[in-house]
């Protein structure tokens, strides 16, 4: 996994050099071990080294190594491709980037993994092409070669790469199907410019920075980020996932395509319960393959453990493929790392601990607090890029920093479960409201007769639907109500509110009358990509690679969406399909385990304990188009008393959002 970049000039007067060089800088914590560029011209190509590049890759004879130093050249080329490695998959001096194929024709910059790129390599050398290094990278090199855009159908991973060909002079990219990987550009009348992360973009020579209004409107209203192409910054942009372009640096066209579309079963049926054993079994196999070969790897790995069913899985699971072979990247004995919270209602090491003990891992703990948060809150925010939801993000930050410091590079980790197999609230409230639709009297009932609790909970089977339907009928009057609930919402300028109002309806998310669609909507939409995109920017600021088997593992997800919603909740339970495949490697505490705490942090304690630091972040705001600061600062207390009895993540969103400003002086 890595960083990379990338500039295609139009104007005479725009130096690549100049932008490329900070741009790869900014993000060297993707990738320490490895820098490199090369510079595109009609007539030649020519790879620079810099500082971080290792001297073996500047001795070696490959076609991509590098022989001159970036700040020596001086040619007028107008592309350039640039790339940091964080050493994964083949260490050696074979698998540098930028790459290119035997004739120097294709150039390649990648990050991500491909798993199953063994496979494709043996079917690419039985199609006549030949390999320099032992790297997933040359594959899609090679596979793009052999079956262009096509060849995004055969990849089982994560990536965003470019690919440049200088016989059309065009080049091409692409992001998972999921969005795991991050992929962000500028395109515009002088330049197209394209990087990992946004921090980088605001590098470029010449960028001015401005403020997206709808995505201020989004987050703080309906805490959603990154739902239109436009990012936080006027004039950069997000490839979606599922997304490829093509981009003519001659004529300037540029287009972008959706390749994958997830499909789902809309049905609500029950499955035979002769049939049920099989798809059980399926479904665990399809659970330790995608484990299995995110394995792989010629570095330390690890993974994250909360005592949640997720990441429990993920856990029993490495521990049993250890039983039954020799896994290097492993050791022995499995690393695991948790957030812990002593003498707090959310502490979840206990649970944590029935599977340290099951298993005999290596237990490594961190201990987030409020004077960490206040230590380096700023340093979350600008490896965020953009403001963020709620406190979770920083337990996540410091479980990251935690396996940075152990000196592991890969992390196992359990996200994407309950959008798969279904392990929130709200899908409880739509498999009660989808059975009723289906006159599936008998499941509904079973489901009902759970003990209401943090999953099951009774209140929002009409809660959500209510409301869905009131927002879509009423949306002003809904906005009223909320101000009410939200009194941090008065603050916000009314022509600001005014002119998005039609944004409201965004809100309105939660619930959907169909089990499946409801699961394939947080799947593929703004959701999952959210939290996707908040654990890339913590594990990456510790040059950390995050692998995520229930996430990108195409078999496995389409297998389960291909499922009913009906047998997704039984009995009131959350994710009984994922529960009843790891049957037998759980604890059976874990097992059996029906509260549902997510990432959660001790937030009301933190807050408490945070309130002059709080306080300090809005004063220094300023007036502008989006929010009345000193009115709201004035007031401070008042709101602050308020988000500590009722909800403290509403008001965070207005305090991160200032932070973000002065972080990115914007």
């Amino acid at each position: 996994m890595c960083g990379i970049a990338g500039i295609v000039s139009y104007s005479p007067d725009f130096n690549i050099k100049e932008s490329i060089i900070p741009m790869l800088n900014e993000i060297k914590h993707r990738g320490p071990d490895d820098e490199g560029c090369v510079f595109i011209s009609d007539s030649k190509s020519t790879p620079t080294f810099g500082i971080d590049t290792p001297l073996e890759v500047r001795n070696s004879s490959l076609p991509y190594s590098p022989s001159l130093d970036i700040n020596s050249f001086t040619d007028s080329s107008k592309t350039v491709l640039g790339h940091r490695r964080l050493s994964i998959l083949d260490l050696s001096e074979h698998a540098h980037q930028p790459m290119c194929n035997e004739t120097e024709n294709y150039w390649i910059v990648f990050n991500g993994e491909i798993y199953n790129y063994k496979e494709i390599r043996t079917e690419l050398i039985e199609k006549g092409h030949q390999f320099t290094s032992n790297s997933d990278t040359e594959v899609v090199l090679k596979a793009f070669i052999e079956w262009g855009k096509n060849c995004l159908s055969k990849f089982n991973g994560m990536w965003s790469f470019v690919i440049y060909n200088k016989t059309t002079k065009k080049l091409f990219g692409a992001r998972d199907r999921f969005g795991v990987k991050p992929f962000y550009y500028i395109k515009n009348e002088n330049h197209f410019a394209f990087c990992s992360e946004i921090k980088g973009l605001l590098k470029i020579e010449g960028f001015k920075k401005k403020i997206n209004p709808n995505a201020v409107y989004d987050f703080l209203i309906s805490s959603k980020l990154e739902i239109d192409d436009e990012t936080f910054f006027k004039g950069i942009f997000e490839l979606k996932p599922s997304s490829l372009f093509e981009l003519d640096t001659v004529s300037r066209k540029f287009t972008t395509e959706k390749y994958y579309t997830l499909s789902y079963n809309k049905k609500w049926e029950s499955i035979n319960p002769t049939e049920l054993p099989n798809v059980i079994a399926d479904i665990k196999q399809k659970v330790i393959n995608a484990v299995d070969i995110r394995l792989n790897a010629d570095v330390k790995t690890g993974s994250c453990l909360s005592g949640g069913i997720d990441s429990s899985a993920i856990v029993t699971t490495i521990n049993q493929l250890l039983k039954e072979k020799e896994i290097n990247p492993i050791g022995k004995e499995q690393e695991v790392f948790t957030a812990s919270y002593p003498n707090t209602s959310i502490d979840e090491s206990e649970w944590a601990q029935i599977v340290v003990d099951k298993t005999k891992t290596n237990w490594n703990q961190t201990f987030p607090d409020a004077k960490s948060i206040e230590q380096q809150l700023t340093d979350l925010v600008y490896a965020q890029d953009i403001p963020f939801g709620s406190s979770t993000s920083f337990s996540q930050f410091k479980v990251m920093e935690l396996i940075h410091q152990k000196g592991v590079k890969v992390s196992i980790d359990g996200q994407g479960a309950d959008e798969l197999f279904a392990g929130y609230p709200n899908h409880y409230a739509s498999s009660i409201v989808n059975g009723m639709k289906s006159f599936s009297i008998l499941a509904v009932l079973k489901n009902l007769k759970a003990k209401d609790g943090t999953f099951s909970n009774h209140s929002q089977i009409l809660k959500l639907p209510l409301q869905s339907l009131y927002i879509q009928l009423f949306p002003n009057s809904y906005f009223g109500k909320l101000k009410v609930k939200q009194p941090e919402l008065a603050y916000i300028k009314p022509n600001f509110l005014k002119e998005n109002k039609n944004r409201l309806v965004l809100i309105n998310d939660k619930f959907k009358s169909n089990l499946n669609n409801l699961l394939h909507y947080q799947f593929t939409d703004c959701g999952l990509k959210q939290l996707l995109r908040t654990a890339d920017r913590s594990s990456m600021h510790f040059s950390v690679e995050t692998r995520m088997p229930f996430v990108d593992d195409n078999d496995l997800v389409e297998t389960v969406f291909n499922i009913s919603g009906k047998p997704k909740i039984k009995d009131g339970k959350s994710k009984f399909l994922l529960r009843e495949a790891m049957k037998g490697l759980l604890p059976e505490e874990i097992y059996n385990r029906t509260d549902k705490l997510g990432f959660s942090t001790p937030e009301k304690q933190w807050f408490a304990a945070l309130k002059p630091y709080l306080k300090s972040i809005l004063a220094e705001q300023k007036n502008d188009e989006f929010v009345n600061w000193e009115e709201m600062d004035k007031n401070f207390d008042v709101l602050y008393e308020n988000a500590l009895n009722t909800n403290i993540s509403r008001f965070w969103r207005f305090i991160i959002f200032a932070l973000w400003r002065k972080v990115y002086n914007v």
